[in-house]
């Protein structure tokens, strides 16, 4: 049984979203075809089970992620929220204060068949809150800047859960209080957040991470141990939780040791050939909805795109997700019995530009950024960045809104002269006269190995220069790095890999100090927009003010948005039911709808579950 929300925003409408959620709407024999195998390539090595963390938070981890592990709700590919109910509910048992009770439902197991409950639920809460951490603790010489690898064991007695603090639950400050039977608990947020049903994603076994750092075989006393520890305050015992969720469950521990490999979905990890393979066979006890059909899945490393389309072609692999390209989609063409399917994601290309602490300072003057921003060949960018790689390219027009979310159209149309606007070097020479300052400079801080960002540049900076703007190369192969490093550079040319619709993430790009507030842009209008964003309930209220958002950063030359990334997918064509979607957690994300080529005389789900 699975269950659709229009759009997240519904959500939070109503007090209590789900009844009888426990019903159980799962077949009592398998669907999977003995023997299946379909062989995915991935050009990117998976790293860690822990795609919470900031170094398991890479594409690759979360696309194994999302076909090992269960959660409560997730995007389609229509980019709307799904329930899984047979995972588990939430609902809203208080508006003040605002709580949010999430219960687990029967079917719910690890796949060592121990079954999921609210220890799982309270250790997620643990590492992704940041309520538990040393607030005076740095973790910055601890951590690889770039990767989030973490290059040495924090200090002994100190509580560090290297989590993604800033989705929503860092609004739960209160330790979260579980039924006596734990199968609820129940989260109460310092304040109503549009968004709580998107911050909790249960990760990793409690009782796994407990027997790692506390040495407790015990499934139950393990998750004793976990719950004792945070309810007790046991520093000792939580800084040694919390290294072992940080550290504990990276491809080579997993690797050595299969008893890390636990999950609670349709999939679960059966071997790890480090650098070549990770193999992916049907969870036994898992009890859920989505019941798969391929028996194993193979995720295949491969080198590059060429040895993608090779690998598909031989017939060693059967789904490929190349990089876009003119040479790429001539060749996939060419391919007999292989399905192309031509999208675009959530992430964008988009041009920001630093607010204060800038390199050379010019670009902190508001009218030298409209002037800036009044050169950028849109157009030429994105004839020149997707021409070859797709027939029809999305423009991505809002800082705010994906094209096809609900609000989109009726927030560019609102603002149309702005977000659609053109090259006008008149213009921008008029804004500089304004500003005093006839020959800015503007240093562009870009990937040099990305040769599609080094054409962007090259386009730039001639259009920037007609208008006496001087654009000079800031690239670095640490670009990533330097982001949000004052005085390193002057605008920044990337893309955002966006991964919900949440208001959150709004926040925390936008928002005055926040974690990823790399252009150090600061308004108190903006503050107090998302701010109102964030607890206001009405879906067509918070269309407007996400548009009025979006006006506010125009208005203040926060910078450009571009266009969404191209994605190509292609398969074989013996294999049905790969889907490409904008919000997906890597290809994987439906694994468990693909299906097989059924052998004559077979009879899929004539054998038994365990």
């Amino acid at each position: 049984m699975r269950r659709r929300v229009r759009t997240p925003l519904v959500l939070a409408v109503v007090g209590i979203l789900v009844s009888g959620l426990l019903t159980a709407c799962v077949a009592d024999e398998t669907t999977i075809v003995a023997g299946s195998s379909v062989r995915v390539a991935s050009t990117e090595p998976f790293l860690s089970l822990n795609d919470r963390s900031r170094w398991g938070n890479t594409a690759a981890n979360r696309t194994i992620v999302a076909a090992v592990n269960s959660t409560f709700a997730s995007y389609d590919e229509h980019s709307e929220l799904e329930l899984d109910e047979s995972f588990g509910a939430f609902e809203v048992i208080s508006n003040n204060p605002f709580i949010v009770r999430y219960t687990l439902a029967d079917t719910a197991h690890w796949s060592d068949g121990t079954p999921v409950d609210a220890t799982d639920l309270l250790l997620a809460w643990a590492a992704n809150s940041g309520a538990l951490n040393d607030a005076e603790f740095d973790p910055r010489p601890f951590i690889n800047n770039e990767t989030g690898e973490w290059l040495r064991a924090t200090p002994p007695g100190v509580v560090w859960f290297d989590g993604a603090v800033s989705e929503g639950l860092q609004y739960v400050t209160k330790t979260p209080e579980l039924s006596a039977d734990r199968r609820t608990i129940d989260f109460e947020f310092d304040h109503f957040f549009i968004d709580w049903a998107l911050v909790i994603n249960v990760g990793l076994p409690a009782h796994v991470v407990a027997k790692r750092a506390l040495r407790v075989d015990d499934p139950v006393e393990a998750k004793a141990a976990v719950v004792a520890a945070i309810a007790d305050g046991d520093r000792g015992a939580l800084a040694t939780l919390a290294r072992a969720w940080n550290t504990a469950f990276t491809i080579d521990q997993l690797a050595r040791d299969a008893s890390l490999r636990v999950s609670n979905g349709p999939y679960v990890i059966s071997d790890i050939v480090e650098g070549e393979t990770v193999t992916l066979t049907a969870n036994a006890n898992y009890r859920g909805s989505k019941k798969p059909r391929y028996e194993t899945v193979v995720v295949s490393i491969v080198a590059d795109q060429v040895g993608e389309i090779a690998a598909l072609e031989a017939g060693t692999v059967d789904v490929i997700v190349p990089r876009p390209g003119a040479e790429v989609l001539a060749e996939l063409a060419s391919l007999p019995g292989v399905t192309v399917k031509h999208s675009y994601s959530a992430s964008y290309a988009h041009l920001d530009l630093v607010m204060r602490d800038s390199l050379n300072g010019d670009i902190e003057n508001p009218q030298v950024r409209q002037a800036f921003l009044h050169t950028i060949p849109v157009d030429a960018l994105v004839a020149a960045s997707l021409g070859e790689v797709s027939d029809s390219p999305t423009r991505r027009l809002s800082h705010t809104m994906l094209p096809g979310q609900a609000g989109y159209e009726a927030a560019i149309s609102a603002h149309e002269a702005v977000t659609r606007q053109k090259v006008d070097i008149e213009l921008a020479e008029s804004l500089l006269a304004q500003a005093g300052n006839t020959s800015p400079v503007v240093c562009l801080l870009f990937d040099p190995a990305n040769e599609r960002r080094v054409v962007e540049f090259e386009l730039i900076r001639d259009s920037a220069g007609r208008a006496g703007i001087r654009v000079t190369d800031c690239a670095s192969s640490d670009w990533v790095g330097l982001l949000g490093t004052p005085r390193s550079y002057d605008a920044a040319l990337f893309s955002w890999d966006q991964g919900n619709l949440s208001v959150a993430g709004l926040r925390a790009v936008y928002g005055t100090g926040e974690k990823v507030n790399f252009s150090h842009y600061s308004s108190e209008r903006v503050d107090a927009l998302l701010s109102e964003l964030e607890v206001t309930r009405d879906a067509a209220s918070q269309q407007r003010l996400r548009a009025s958002l979006d006006r506010e950063l125009w208005t203040d030359g926060y910078g450009m948005p571009l266009y969404q990334s191209p994605v190509t997918v292609a398969w074989r064509d013996d294999v049905s039911g790969v889907m490409p979607t904008p919000l997906m957690r890597g290809i994987l994300w439906n694994v468990w709808e693909w299906n097989p080529p059924t052998p004559p005389g077979s009879d899929p789900g004539a054998r038994p579950a365990d």
